[in-house]
């Protein structure tokens, strides 16, 4: 899964992880959310993932392991 992005507090995690999957519109929005979710401690690691490039079984098999699935909307200003 080479366009998988995962992020967490700790370099090594299960399979077992609580899992985020974001979409984002852009990177600068998708670094500060991933930043915020990271920041909280709710008693658990857990691991928020993206895709550079989308790929539909990559997309699969990553939301298979998901626990959350998160679009975050942007606004033009």
């Amino acid at each position: 899964m080479g366009n998988v992005q995962r992020h967490s507090r700790t370099a090594d995690y299960s399979k077992q992880s609580q899992r985020v999957f974001l979409y984002c519109k852009t990177d600068a929005e998708r670094t500060e959310l991933i930043d915020d979710i990271l920041s909280h401690d709710a008693g658990m690691d857990c691991v928020v993932s993206y895709l550079n490039a989308f790929e539909e079984n990559e997309f699969r098999g990553e939301l298979l392991e998901t626990g959350l699935f998160v679009l975050w909307v942007g606004h033009a200003q």
